[in-house]
């Protein structure tokens, strides 16, 4: 799986999140996929969704843990959030995710 901040910003007003919360959505909504990635059972609490509190996440993936990585754009910032994704990849005690740069899309 390959997750990402996105650039798409016409939805946020749609959904009720405001545009300079970008990146505490990004970073929050991050934490809660690397929790349901970890536990079939999510116990999660943040500021932009209800809380999850043993609700059971399926289907599960069949690989455990799902492979993941950032897919990130061509800015200095993209590549630092990259940095970040290993933080919260590592407090999850799952394995190292890879970054792919603009790039790499041209790899099969």
């Amino acid at each position: 799986m390959i997750v990402g901040r996105g650039s798409s910003i016409e939805a946020f007003a749609f959904f009720g999140f405001q545009l300079e919360d970008h990146d505490a959505l990004f970073v929050e909504k991050l934490d809660l996929l690397l929790n349901i990635r970890e536990h079939e059972h999510v116990q999660w609490s943040g500021k932009y969704r209800p809380a999850l509190t043993g609700q059971g996440v399926y289907p599960r993936p069949l690989q455990n843990p799902l492979p993941s990585w950032l897919g990130v754009g061509g800015t200095p910032q993209s590549f630092a959030r990259s940095a970040l994704w290993d933080a919260l990849d590592g407090r999850h005690h799952r394995r190292r995710a890879t970054t792919i740069s603009a790039a790499d899309r041209s790899l099969p």
